[in-house]
């Protein structure tokens, strides 16, 4: 999972321009998981459902150390990441309920029963 998550970053990071090259270029695999890292450690820490804004807080503190990163690319990036991975995850829980036979009537009927249960 970890690889895979490197390589999309790294793919994701070149099609943002940054100077006269790209995000991909100036940070190279290294530096993408050390980005991947970063983004790790920030996201554990106590936010809002979905991280949003400490997402975006742990991009730009990851390219501290590559000065030359143009501020707005950053941003993009992970903008695009972040919703790229978001309504990934959704659609992949949706697909999970459906494969297990469950719809959205479902968990409500079950948080119901549970609320009553636990009175």
């Amino acid at each position: 999972m970890w690889t895979v998550t490197t390589l999309t970053f790294y793919v994701a990071l070149f099609a943002f321009p940054s100077g006269n090259t790209t995000l991909g270029a100036l940070l190279g695999v290294e530096g993408t998981i050390f980005l991947q890292g970063v983004l790790c450690g920030f996201v554990a820490l106590p936010s809002a459902p979905g991280f949003f804004g400490v997402w975006h807080a742990a991009a730009k503190t990851a390219f501290i150390p590559y000065a030359t990163a143009d501020h707005s690319s950053i941003l993009a990036f992970a903008v695009v990441i972040h919703l790229l991975n978001y309504f990934l995850t959704i659609i992949l829980g949706l697909e999970a309920l459906k494969n297990e036979g469950m719809n959205w009537g479902d968990i409500q009927t079950s948080d119901n029963e549970n609320r009553e249960c636990s009175k």
